[in-house]
């Protein structure tokens, strides 16, 4: 597996301005060098569209600047601006307890945790122990019977042995959507309003009859390939940045990772036997029955130009999507939470505010993780990012909307340093 097209397979196109050719000549000798397959990049700045390019490093005549892809967790930020949406109504406070506006969450032991908690990753839901019997729950008019309310509000809470900062990775989209629409006077879902009142093109949760909205298929880096790549030096054309020891002491940390998750009960019954780095846990994500639910922190679809117009919105305050005091509240109170291994060498630093939105910078307290891969070229960003590679993320300093986003998943670099590369890239071009 990787990326085998030839020279004349090679295609980028779009638009970038001049001050931005940097960005323009690092994506494309990422798609010369077998980094990427398929790949979109959009970008603004000062409310302006500076950069809108998409490429092919094996001539798929049909991918463009439309092709609509899976983000994954780069959804989480929008899944944030939709509660934000409703904050500036005045429904709810960040502090509010989860059960004041949903009674029966608060079985179980859950009846203090607040909206905020679950935003940052410290709800002690991280993962639900029961499995949800079908991806078909997530549709609309099954949320609407209450199918996953109803499971969320039996859970117990667990939390990590060390801290209450344990990855929502799944949950949290889950778990907002079914406050939303009881937030929302229509009792509309995440889907609903961003379809509704949001109106981008190129972004979608749930069922769509509009055309293209469908993902394209996405392909998972394989073991093997990882493993050739880690021995292959650069002169022997090395397509991405990892080495053998580093590639040991991941694929060892990895499976402990997925030794955890393999305890856990998967998050739907089709994913029973599926891991979580294999093509078909991808392909289960890329499917139509998938496409058709809202699982909000996990399976939003978007293109480069839909994703980076909203983050270029959120760079500028909200710019009429929400009132400024919300915007201010959902990027307010960034606080640190430790995740990782039991050694600091293995630690580094969520910072989410109480909005969900992680806000990239060193603290005093930075470890290596932090300074070399977290924030690294993405200081003074907010927002997050999601499997494999897709990121979405603004600067509200250098008014900053970013959008990158691949078919290639690369789990080698579990920080989408590859795109973190380009955000400092642009950084660089506006401040120059």
């Amino acid at each position: 597996m990787g990326v085998s097209g030839s020279k004349n397979d090679f295609l980028m196109d779009g638009f970038c301005d001049k001050k931005y050719e940097t960005v323009k000549e690092h994506l494309s000798k990422m798609l010369r060098d077998g980094a990427e397959e398929n790949v979109q990049l959009c970008v603004y700045v000062d409310e302006k569209c500076v950069v809108d390019l998409y490429g092919t490093a094996i001539g798929d005549k049909s991918y463009n600047a439309e092709t609509v892809q899976t983000i994954y967790s780069s959804g989480k930020s929008i899944e944030s601006i939709a509660m934000a949406m409703l904050y500036g109504k005045g429904l709810f406070k960040y502090e509010d307890r989860i059960a004041k506006h949903w009674p029966e969450f608060g079985q179980n032991g859950k009846e203090n945790v607040k909206i905020c908690d679950v935003f940052r990753h410290q709800s002690g839901l991280s993962w639900f122990t029961e499995t949800i019997p079908s991806v078909q729950d997530g549709w609309t008019e099954s949320i609407k019977e209450n199918k996953i309310g109803a499971l969320i509000e039996n859970q117990k809470q667990h939390f990590p042995k060390k801290g209450k900062t344990e990855y929502h990775a799944q949950t949290r989209g889950l778990i907002i959507n079914e406050l939303v629409r009881r937030l929302d006077a229509k009792g509309r879902t995440i889907g609903e309003i961003l379809q509704e009142d949001v109106k981008i093109k190129g972004i979608y949760l749930g069922a769509s009859a509009e055309a293209g909205s469908n993902p394209a298929s996405q392909k998972m880096i394989t073991k093997s390939f990882i493993l050739i790549q880690s021995m292959t030096p650069e002169w022997l054309g090395k397509k991405i940045e990892v080495k053998f020891y580093d590639t040991m002491r991941k694929v060892l940390g990895f499976s402990k990772t997925l030794s955890q998750l393999s305890k856990q009960p998967p998050f739907f019954g089709e994913l029973q036997g599926i891991g979580v780095a294999s093509q078909e846990f991808i392909d289960f994500y890329n499917s139509p029955d998938t496409a058709k639910a809202q699982i909000p922190s996990v399976n939003f679809r978007g293109n480069a130009r839909g994703c980076a117009k909203l983050a270029s919105i959120m760079a500028n305050k909200g710019q009429g999507l929400m009132s400024e005091e919300a915007w201010e509240e959902m990027h307010s109170e960034p606080e640190l939470g430790i995740y990782g291994g039991s050694t600091k060498e293995s630690q580094f630093h969520y910072n989410f505010t109480k909005g969900g939105v992680n806000y990239f910078k060193n603290s005093a307290d930075a470890t290596k993780i932090d300074k070399n891969y977290f924030n690294k070229n993405r200081e003074g960003y907010y927002g997050w990012f999601g499997y494999g590679g897709s990121i979405m993320q603004w600067h509200p300093s250098l008014k900053i909307g970013f959008a990158f986003i691949p078919t290639f998943l690369n789990i080698t670099e579990p920080f989408n340093n590859r795109g973190a590369v380009l955000q400092q890239i642009v950084k660089d071009c506006a401040e120059s």
